[in-house]
């Protein structure tokens, strides 16, 4: 038990030093090309102001954000190094006039009209933004179509305020078995550099490849790679682990190799990605309920026979979606106890009869490990239908957050 912890009812555990090993995995996969890690939205759960302090110092490019807010608080924190808004800014001149003071902020343009308002921005601030262009070569959301992209680039590197430093694009899928749309979007990509490049056009930073995309396909690091999910110690999903790990094993071997088949195939890319965070809670109440009593909300749960039933203090407010209502389970003492009746707002409850010696203060396990039994945010994701970056980014932002140092596996 962390001794800063003591002090929590429901907290989460940010392991930063296997943050860095994801962190390292990825610059020694993807050299020569530059690490852009993507602290988007509280850097994905795990609290964005520690996270980009520590990964600072290991020797990336930059930091990726969503929006004004993300990239100034980071600027206030004194990281210097390049941040660049992904998403939209809002084109009012007190919004755009926030980030003048802070030379590390980049912006995604996307548009003409955006890109003179910019520009009249810059020039009246006598001021330099430095932009990266988001290209759309399939994902159809915010973007350039690439079929317009090569007069739009050029339109935009002549614009006076405005200094041109990178093209991107996002891939759509990535993450799948089926790499054939990938591959397109890539061809895709390189055609627009190319047609540039022909016209003299030369971007200093291009990029595309996303976690799976790094992993997977080298053609597509160029000189930025963005680390998102992965930097978390997160797989982007089964297909991109299942093509990793056929990466470095013989998938047909392996399906006859019976030792590795009970070793568990996960576990064999298990020193690959490092997990950084845990969720956890105490105990608040122990109670024995008599047979035939509802639980909770909705008198959906009725006990078979006389239960023992702990009371966490954690519900959906906090991040433990009420999905997991009578299917979710938590770690006690090292052992599964069930989720029954419906997640509240702020407490759950499960049932601990089969444990034994169970305390009032115990600590208990909703995301992490506990002795040789593990939940992960996949395990949460595949039970309510939905991915883990959703898992992670919905926890509070407000819990607090206890940062380690140590390495763990």
């Amino acid at each position: 038990m962390n001794k800063n912890s003591k002090q929590h009812l429901v907290w989460l555990e940010i392991n930063l030093a296997n943050i860095v090993e994801n962190l390292k995995q990825f610059k020694q996969l993807a050299k020569p090309a530059q690490i852009l890690p993507v602290v988007k939205s509280n850097a994905y759960g795990h609290g964005i102001v520690e996270v980009a302090k520590r990964i600072a110092r290991e020797g990336i490019w930059g930091l990726g954000v969503f929006n004004t807010n993300e990239a100034i608080e980071l600027a206030r924190a004194n990281i210097t190094l390049p941040i660049l808004i992904l998403g939209p800014v809002p084109l009012l001149y007190n919004e755009v006039a926030k980030l003048f003071p802070y030379r590390s902020i980049r912006l995604v343009i996307y548009d003409r009209n955006q890109a003179k308002i910019l520009s009249n921005f810059a020039l009246k601030n006598r001021a330099k933004i430095k932009v990266h262009i988001k290209i759309d070569t399939g994902l159809n959301r915010l973007s350039v179509h690439w079929q317009d992209a090569v007069r739009f680039v050029k339109d935009i590197s002549l614009m006076q305020g405005l200094e041109l430093e990178g093209v991107y694009s996002h891939l759509s899928d990535a993450e799948g078995l089926d790499q054939s749309y990938t591959l397109k979007q890539l061809h895709r990509f390189k055609q627009v550099i190319s047609e540039l490049e022909s016209c003299g056009v030369y971007i200093p930073l291009k990029h595309i490849a996303g976690s799976a995309a790094a992993m997977l396909l080298p053609e597509s690091r160029y000189d930025l790679v963005r680390i998102g999910i992965s930097l978390y110690g997160l797989w982007p999903s089964k297909e991109t682990r299942l093509l990793m790990l056929s990466r470095v094993e013989n998938l047909s071997h392996l399906l006859m190799d019976r030792k590795k088949q009970e070793q568990g195939v996960n576990n064999l890319l298990l020193g690959f990605l490092k997990p950084a965070l845990q969720f956890k809670t105490r105990i608040v109440q122990i109670k024995k309920v008599p047979k035939g009593s509802p639980i909770g909300y909705g008198c959906n749960y009725w006990t078979k026979h006389s239960t023992k039933i702990a009371i966490l203090p954690v519900g959906y407010a906090e991040g433990f979606d009420r999905g997991l209502s009578n299917c979710g389970e938590v770690l006690i003492k090292g052992k599964r106890a069930s989720v029954v009746g419906n997640v509240c707002m702020n407490m759950t409850m499960v049932d601990i009869t089969h444990i034994r010696n169970v305390r009032v203060g115990e600590e208990v396990v909703l995301i992490g490990k506990q002795g040789k039994e593990e939940i992960t945010a996949e395990d949460l994701a595949e039970k309510i239908g939905t991915i883990n970056y959703e898992i992670v980014t919905r926890l509070n932002w407000s819990l607090p957050r206890i940062y380690l140092e140590e390495k763990n596996n």
